[in-house]
């Protein structure tokens, strides 16, 4: 399963080609557009994996198309749908941080995991609108924020924080099996005091690995 894969089929294909079964994607926001561009894009990622595995043809792609027997396009919000099947391994990249019901997707993912599954998460915790000041979003306070700078579908950041998310894996019985995380300065002096007293401000991006 692959939360949020956007416009590209690019992780699904290298799932399948590594001895996936079947590989479901869901997104409340789908970027998918049927454009020339968007088919050529679509056609570019095929490229790449026939030439990557050295495979002349792909048996998840028939007639041009993709075999939805091999990986299933839902659309909608994760924690709202009626999701019958059973996962054994998760992935998303720079996904958790836009998700405004966070720990309803989480408990979700906790239902539906077979125990001993594999979860693999790239969030990305800095402020997104200026990369060179990654913390310049602790000086404003809840209501500001939600209400004012930022919007869901486009351009949603929740804030949660590193702390906040570690808690929210442990709280539905998953494992942290390994993380990396990378450090960056905190350089505005306003802090917003939802924030101060808390600690690992400094940590902008985590890489995690957990475990059902």
């Amino acid at each position: 399963l692959e939360l949020g894969p956007g416009n590209s089929y690019f992780n699904a294909y290298n799932l399948l080609m590594n001895g996936a079964k079947k590989v479901i994607l869901v997104d409340k926001f789908p970027r998918y557009i049927k454009t020339s561009k968007q088919e050529e894009f679509f056609n570019n990622e095929l490229d790449y994996i026939k030439q990557k595995y050295a495979k002349k043809d792909l048996f998840f792609i028939k007639n041009g198309k993709i075999n939805k027997e091999y990986i299933k396009f839902i659309e909608g919000d994760f924690a709202k749908i009626n999701f019958k099947e059973k996962i054994d391994l998760v992935l998303t990249i720079s996904v958790f941080e836009h998700i405004k019901n966070i720990e309803e997707v989480i408990s979700k993912l906790s239902k539906v995991m077979k125990k001993g599954g594999l979860m693999y998460h790239s969030i990305d915790l800095r402020d997104h609108y200026n990369f060179n000041k990654p913390f310049l979003f602790y000086k404003y306070s809840k209501n500001i924020w939600e209400k004012y700078l930022t919007k869901e579908g486009v351009s949603y950041t929740n804030r949660i924080r590193y702390n906040e998310f570690i808690n929210l894996f442990k709280k539905y019985r998953f494992k942290v099996i390994n993380q990396e995380i990378k450090r960056f300065p905190i350089k505005s002096k306003k802090i917003n005091k939802q924030f101060q007293n808390q600690d690992n401000l400094d940590i902008g991006v985590l890489r995690v690995l957990v475990r059902r």
